[in-house]
């Protein structure tokens, strides 16, 4: 069942980002972030959050390139939400 939408992920971000900011999500549902490279997803982090606004940390063997696309979606007992599709670019760290 998909009834939940998916959570927002804010930018800007740059390689240097460890975490992401997401919102619209659901207190208690778990975040999973997906980042898009070379038009292959891949899971990147995963957090169980408390507030509609929270932090989403990478998984510590991960890291953002620039040009990945970094969405994310939520699960909530047996709802889901598909992954987003308007998150933010990554952008080159100077």
């Amino acid at each position: 069942m998909t009834n939940l939408l998916p959570p927002r992920v804010l930018g800007p971000l740059s390689e240097c980002s460890r975490a992401v900011i997401v919102n619209n999500a659901i207190p208690g549902a778990t975040v999973t972030l997906v980042v898009t490279r070379a038009g292959a997803d891949r899971q990147v982090g995963k957090k169980a959050v408390t507030n509609s606004n929270d932090t989403v940390a990478l998984d510590a063997s991960e890291q953002l390139i620039a040009g990945d696309l970094v969405n994310a979606f939520q699960e909530l007992d047996a709802d889901f939400s598909p992954t987003g599709t308007d998150g933010p670019e990554v952008q080159v760290s100077f």
